[in-house]
């Protein structure tokens, strides 16, 4: 995936999974690098639209139950990884061994602006969907 592909995930992440409050100032924040570290800082702060987002239980948030729902709910193969310190484009087996349980804030970009993961510093846990 190139730039203009990851910066179509942010997006549409943001418009799709934001509070209308913060959707402005997140989609704000894409322009420069410095401007993209405090995006991905501000994602970590789960700014996240409660009718849009399924809070996980312990049961339910191990890296192999997370890699299940998100594929039971139509994530394909590749995905948008935004976390503190980068963003990245990989696998979604590589994005969820990377991110699930690690202590810090990060979102999964799976489907753009339909599915994601979001999980904080705090260890909570968040499925991102339109259709669930």
């Amino acid at each position: 995936m190139d730039e203009a592909e990851i910066d179509d995930h942010a997006r549409q992440l943001v418009t799709a999974f934001a509070l209308p409050s913060k959707v402005g100032r997140l989609n704000g924040l894409r322009s420069t690098d410095e401007k993209r570290a405090k995006f991905r800082t501000g994602l970590g702060l789960m700014p996240f639209r409660s009718d849009r987002t399924t809070r996980l239980s312990h049961a339910d948030s191990s890296p192999s139950a997370v890699l299940t729902r998100l594929r039971d709910l139509g994530a394909g193969e590749r995905c948008v990884v935004f976390e503190e310190g980068r963003e990245w484009a990989g696998t979604l087996d590589d994005a969820v061994a990377a991110v699930v349980g690690q202590g810090y804030g990060a979102v999964i970009s799976c489907l753009p602006g339909r599915l994601g993961y979001a999980e904080s510093e705090s260890g909570e846990r968040l499925v991102l969907s339109l259709d669930e």
